[in-house]
């Protein structure tokens, strides 16, 4: 709990990942080898087999949350935002902010008050370009201290929920950067023909350029992506969900090598561990995507978490299906790349 709390307390919205990598770089420090950050902002660590010129194994989840940008500043110190990845707009209103400008500067997200609305607005949801945050400066005061372009984090805590559930923003894919960590700082008690590169990536959520550059600069030989998926509600889609503590999720499709895949699911039968199958029938929606292509292409596997109320504010999954994520990286980092 408390490196995975660590993790999702750091800052790093897409494309201003920089404010943040620095305090995910400390904590790979603590457990991984000859970690770095690239010019673009990926952070990077290694398990080492200790062998020359070994192949790589890449393990990568992106760093990168939602978030929103300064558009302009409207009199009476109001903002106009544009979103850095998915942000539904349905979640904003009633919503605390920060905006990172000269200094960190709180704000709140108003509303109308169903007072005053009227038959039509009622109707209607609210948009994004109608959003406003308050930050309580005058307009003069406020050009002080925020420029146009500024980014705007959506204020969150993060707390359990029930006896195994964990409930936040950011988990996606925070909680992927947990997972992949944990299974190499497990493996490094193995004898390993492969060296293992963790990967954090930037940009996932805007352009999955982040991943694509990380793949270019190690050439791995072969690749585990770990990011999230829907996790079932009683309001929601069953057929495109995932349930919450029946284990992670294994993705089937073109862009995933299938026999791989295929070997680790019959790894996981041998040993009991419990995962969930989904089909992808083309685009992953992950890093994936990019990854495969690179170079002279890279065989690719897809875990995810599921995640109920995914880019909210309160995201959640459960510890156990976490566990058992970074349980399935490591079956497989032994299945693949461990001493024969």
């Amino acid at each position: 709990m408390e490196l995975l709390n660590r993790i999702c307390e750091i800052g790093g919205l897409s494309g201003f990942e920089y404010k943040g990598n620095g305090e995910l770089k400390k904590i790979f420090e603590e457990y991984l080898e000859d970690v770095f950050v690239d010019p673009i902002g990926n952070v990077y660590g290694y398990v080492r087999s200790g062998k020359k010129d070994a192949p790589v194994i890449m393990l990568e989840a992106h760093f990168d949350t939602i978030g929103l940008m300064v558009k302009t500043i409207e009199k009476g110190g109001f903002l106009r935002v544009v979103s850095l990845g998915g942000v539904d707009s349905r979640i904003l209103p009633g919503s605390e902010v920060v905006i990172d400008g000269e200094k960190e500067i709180f704000g709140i997200i108003g509303v109308k008050p169903p007072h005053i609305l009227s038959a039509e607005e009622k109707e209607k949801g609210i948009k994004l370009e109608d959003i406003l945050v308050d930050t309580g400066y005058t307009d003069k005061e406020l050009e002080k201290l925020v420029c146009v372009g500024d980014p705007i984090r959506i204020k969150t805590k993060h707390t359990t929920l029930g006896e195994d559930k964990f409930c936040g923003g950011g988990l996606d894919d925070r909680a992927g950067i947990y997972a992949v960590l944990n299974a190499a700082i497990a493996a490094k008690n193995e004898k390993l023909e492969f060296d293992i590169c963790v990967v954090a990536a930037t940009t996932e959520e805007v352009s999955r350029m982040g991943a694509l550059c990380a793949a270019s600069r190690i050439n791995p030989d072969v690749a585990v992506i770990v990011d999230v998926t829907h996790g079932t509600t009683p309001d929601g889609d069953k057929l495109r969900s995932s349930e919450l503590g029946k284990g992670a999720v294994i993705a089937l499709g073109p862009n995933l090598d299938r026999e791989k895949t295929e070997a680790l699911i019959k790894v996981l039968k041998e040993k009991e561990v419990p995962y969930q199958l989904e089909v992808e029938g083309g685009d992953t929606g992950t890093d994936a995507w990019v990854v495969q292509t690179v170079n002279e292409g890279v065989p690719c596997i897809l875990v995810s978490i599921p995640l109920r109320y995914m880019h909210t504010l309160v995201e959640v999954l459960s510890l156990k299906d976490l566990e058992n994520t970074s349980r399935i990286i490591f079956e497989f980092i032994k299945m693949y790349g461990g001493a024969k």
